[in-house]
């Protein structure tokens, strides 16, 4: 496949088909033939001809964006979700392009057991430095958010009943892995924890609850071990900046309101020392 540069457009086209039809049927027998299928969109991209395509003609690069599209509206089998987010890496992708897979990888958060979660929110992290940081660091914060949630009101009877059942141990544990990979890639990419703190200030604005969670606090509190992101986050006082309708419409507190934002602010810091913790013991 070093020389696919050199085969026929129309051959690519045939190939790169087939590998898509394999993926959305369950049929693909070996993982690892997954890393051809870079290799056949970056010929295809290169490709100058115009290639027949469904009822028309389409340049590489039109067909190339619509085999990626058909890619991730269909099914992904989930023995390759964590190979084909890999795969995603070394295949050209203009910013639309990055967006759709993104959103196609956090569908399938649900869809995993949580010990699978951890090396596919790797994967996402490094795909989103191609672009939709903000939109993956949202989809993260926003499903753990969530889990936990329902975790700890034991809800049942929907897709994420099974990682709901988790022991709670087991779910600190993988959050506290996750912080170390976002923490990790902020480290190299300086945009990620940038687009992070972009996300938590942006939701002060809105409902608190739904952006400043245990699993979000224990992150920016695993970011401030970043001397650049340091200072930032210490001038930042999170808890006293709640102003849902802007600075010059802060409401006056009632007791009830004070008690109830005390009561929040106990639950945030007790579950995002659990998380914070296993994060620490996860590097250990």
């Amino acid at each position: 496949m070093l020389e696919a540069h050199n085969f026929p457009g129309s051959f690519l086209v045939k190939l790169a088909k087939e590998f898509v039809g394999a993926i959305k049927e369950g049929s693909l027998t070996n993982g690892k033939s997954l890393e051809l299928l870079p290799i056949i969109l970056t010929a295809l991209v290169a490709n100058k001809e115009n290639l027949d395509y469904g009822k028309g003609e389409l340049s590489g690069e039109e067909c190339k964006k619509q085999l990626i599209n058909t890619l991730c509206s269909g099914r992904w089998d989930q023995q390759y979700v964590i190979q084909l987010t890999s795969m995603f890496k070394d295949v050209p992708l203009a910013a639309e392009e990055v967006e759709f897979v993104v959103e196609k990888v956090l569908r399938m958060f649900s869809k995993l057991n949580l010990q699978e979660i951890p090396p596919l929110v790797y994967q996402l992290l490094v795909l989103s430095s191609k672009g939709s940081r903000r939109r993956a660091l949202e989809g993260i914060i926003a499903f753990f958010n969530e889990l936990d949630k329902r975790h700890n009101e034991e809800q049942s009877g929907d897709e994420l009943l099974d990682l709901v059942t988790v022991p709670s141990g087991e779910l600190r544990h993988v959050e506290g892995t996750i912080i170390l990979h976002i923490v990790f890639a902020i480290k190299l990419d300086c945009e990620l924890g940038r687009e992070l703190l972009k996300h938590l200030k942006a939701g002060q604005q809105g409902d608190f609850s739904n952006n400043i969670c245990p699993f979000s606090i224990a992150l920016l509190l695993s970011v401030t071990r970043i001397q650049r992101f340091e200072e930032q986050i210490k001038k930042w006082d999170i808890m006293l900046q709640r102003t849902p309708h802007g600075p010059s419409q802060k409401p006056i507190p009632t007791q009830a309101d004070v008690t109830m934002d005390l009561i929040f602010f106990s639950m945030v810091c007790l579950f995002a020392f659990l998380t914070l913790h296993n994060s620490v013991y996860s590097f250990t």
